[in-house]
């Protein structure tokens, strides 16, 4: 019975911990592993400048899934400067908060590249690795 209990609060913690709203994990994949997988976020990005669907892209900015939210503003700051599309004050300063966010993420880009950091780090660094890895597969067509 002692081993059940004992089961029974970790299980019951972890859960609480989840609802508590625990760090989600951001890990972006670009043609990852045998199945050569690419993350929901980027193909669904992917799609959404395919089809120029700018509207769905700004309202991915705002969004509660960071991961989401930081492919958005590499889709959008690099639209802006192809002069695309102009940012709003208000999704400037959404960037800015993206940009300057303390969360870890990972980036798995075929078997051979791993990267992981912090967003503000991806952001901040001039030639980021990572940065240009997300931004090539988002901005990729075939």
């Amino acid at each position: 019975m002692r081993p059940f209990t004992l089961i029974l609060a970790f299980c019951t913690s972890t859960l609480l911990y989840v609802q508590e709203g625990g760090e989600k994990s951001i890990n972006f994949r670009f043609v990852c592993g045998g199945g050569a997988v690419t993350s929901a976020s980027i193909s669904g990005c992917q799609s959404l400048l395919a089809s120029k669907s700018y509207v769905l892209l700004r309202r991915k900015l705002f969004s509660d899934n960071l991961e989401e939210a930081i492919l958005a503003t590499i889709a959008l700051k690099e639209l802006e400067k192809q002069h695309a599309l102009t940012l709003s004050a208000e999704e400037q300063i959404q960037i800015s908060r993206i940009e300057n966010s303390d969360s870890s993420y990972s980036l798995c880009y075929t078997c051979t590249q791993r990267y992981e950091g912090t967003v503000k780090r991806m952001f901040k660094r001039r030639f980021d690795a990572a940065y240009y890895l997300i931004k090539f597969a988002i901005f990729k067509t075939e």
